[in-house]
């Protein structure tokens, strides 16, 4: 029943009284009965437990159920889910979280996705069945539990995301001197899923314990563990051997080697390398687990202790392959090209440690490389050439021949006949060949011999 023409409404169902204000304003209430107060239970904003609670209610009724008086880290919060559609009676009671607290993640702002998908219908990329890719934004679980004391938010809110990684089931997102796990294979859930106790798959947030500021900028697995660098430091994020959980993980210094934050560093099997800037040049550090148990140690050798002045400038791209045992740098002082470090080991012993300069430039024409990504023993380069992009690849493999040859014929801009198209004009006794770029620079055709030909016009 409701109360007419008050200002206060009351309904009931079996035992259980609803009394709130018609206009929704909070009001303040007392219980009194002649038993002492053993007949007359009031449930308004908190009770001391759960076995406060009737089982009877609105839906959507919330309420804080305290623990230790002196406590806030051991309250949690309920709401009421009635049976079926019913607006108030029977159901249960289940965890949420605290009234008037932030609980969604702004997807605008976090990380998004590339979706491999394919195209049905031949709408999008104009070639039926053809796979493509879509960028879109990443569904991010709200906050279902407690509040900014028992489910506080994740360390990167107010942070700037510096890196990214998969790890141990987790996406781990670096930000500031912390890293964020998310929930074991949900990766888009940063919250505790509940505060009344603590699961072992439930989101980790640590931040790093050190003398020195560590504004952490990239994250790569090594091994088992997880390296973050800063500029000055490098450390693991691990759990002592155990399972990852929020009781065991940690971040842990593991060495302080300066260290280049533009570029990621690159696992090349059982090293990493990663570069450093000193006294304007570039050096490059292979960085080597040497850990003995559950006791983390690495320490890291120079690469380049013999050509400190050889790459000026700042890293503008730094990737590596292990199949083809090349690390490859990027400068903006030698931006038409990269250099390359190559190295060959066998049992246990560097047998070929070597830096070079690959050249991209052809003639007066300006390049710039734009960057650099291996998959497997291929370097595919983006290059500008004469305001044109243009993607092009190395293949590193070692022991490769060219049909009839025991060795690579090596060009620049190299294509075989099956990427030109060429037309044989016998009145003038001369082929037309037509490049699938734009030449920007003389330029000379060779057969399968080695023989040279005449040309009166280059056509791309």
């Amino acid at each position: 029943t409701v109360v007419s023409g008050s200002a206060i409404q009351v309904d009931q169902f079996g035992s259980t009284l609803y009394i709130r204000k018609a206009n929704g304003d909070d009001f303040t209430i007392e219980v009194d009965d002649s038993n002492a107060g053993n007949d007359m239970q009031l449930v308004k904003g908190s009770v001391p437990a759960f076995s406060d609670l009737p089982t009877t209610a609105p839906n959507d009724f919330r309420i804080r159920v305290e623990g230790n008086p002196e406590e806030n880290a051991d309250d949690y919060y309920l709401r009421f889910e009635t049976t079926g559609s019913s607006g108030f009676g029977d159901g249960r009671w289940v965890e949420s979280a605290g009234p008037e607290v932030e609980y969604l993640l702004d997807g605008d702002t976090m990380p998004h996705v590339l979706v491999n998908a394919v195209d049905e219908d031949g709408t999008i990329t104009g070639t039926v069945g053809k796979p493509f890719f879509r960028f879109e934004k990443f569904e991010y679980a709200p906050r279902e539990a407690g509040d900014n004391v028992t489910n506080r938010l994740p360390s990167f809110i107010g942070n700037p995301i510096k890196a990214a990684a998969l790890y141990r089931g987790r996406l781990c997102l670096v930000s500031g001197e912390s890293v964020s796990a998310s929930e074991v294979n949900e990766y888009g859930n940063f919250f505790r899923t509940t505060v009344t106790e603590l699961i072992d798959g439930d989101r980790v947030d640590v931040t790093a314990a050190t003398d020195k500021v560590s504004l952490f900028t990239s994250a790569v697995q090594h091994g088992e563990r997880l390296v973050l660098f800063s500029n000055q430091t490098q450390f693991l994020f691990d759990s002592a051997g155990e399972l990852l959980t929020p009781r065991t993980a940690s971040l842990t210094l593991a060495s302080a080697y300066e260290s280049e934050t533009s570029v990621r560093p690159v696992v090349l099997g059982r090293f990493m390398f990663f570069p450093f800037e000193r006294d304007g040049f570039i050096g490059a550090n292979q960085y080597v687990d040497q850990s003995q148990g559950d006791r983390a140690a690495y320490f890291a050798d120079e690469i380049t202790s013999v050509v400190t002045r050889y790459m000026s400038g700042s890293v503008t791209s730094f990737q590596g392959s292990d199949l083809g045992g090349v690390l490859l740098v990027g400068t903006d002082d030698f931006a038409g090209g990269l250099y390359a470090y190559k190295f060959v080991d066998s049992g246990g012993e560097r047998i070929i440690s070597s830096w070079m300069k690959l050249d991209l430039s052809v003639g007066i024409f300006t390049e710039e490389v734009k960057g650099v990504q291996f998959i497997n023993d291929v370097a595919y380069i983006a290059v500008r050439r004469a305001g044109v992009n243009c993607l092009e690849s190395i293949e590193f493999t070692d022991g490769d021949a060219d049909p009839g040859l025991d060795y690579v014929c090596a060009l620049d801009r190299r294509l075989d006949e099956t990427q030109v198209t060429a037309v044989y004009d016998a009145g003038n006794d001369c082929t037309e060949i037509t490049l699938p770029y734009a030449t920007t620079a003389p330029t000379q055709v060779f057969d399968r011999a080695g023989v040279k030909g005449r040309i009166y016009t280059a056509i791309g």
